[in-house]
């Protein structure tokens, strides 16, 4: 048997197809898992800001309810107020 020099070319040909399908798999890869940390950074971005509006609503609604109970406290006071005095006595 003899060497035949086309095996060579073939081997190598074999070689650089098998190496360059071996980086299209890395890129294609990589670029997923990169892609994916980058989709959970956001959603986590997006979920902390989620979280913060839902602490400002909050902190408004519960400023919104003391105001509400200062009101009523004021409103209390004063027909306290007006009950303590005897009423006016209209001539007739």
């Amino acid at each position: 048997m003899t060497y035949n020099p086309a095996f060579g070319v073939i081997a190598v040909l074999i070689g650089f197809v098998l190496f360059v399908l071996w980086w299209v798999f890395l890129y294609f890869f990589l670029s997923a898992v990169i892609r994916r940390g980058i989709d959970r950074s956001v959603l986590r971005d997006q979920t902390d800001e989620l979280e913060e509006y839902h602490r400002n609503m909050l902190a408004l609604e519960s400023q919104k309810l003391d105001v509400m109970k200062f009101q009523v406290q004021q409103v209390q006071s004063e027909a306290q107020e007006t009950r303590s005095f005897p009423p006016v006595q209209q001539r007739l």
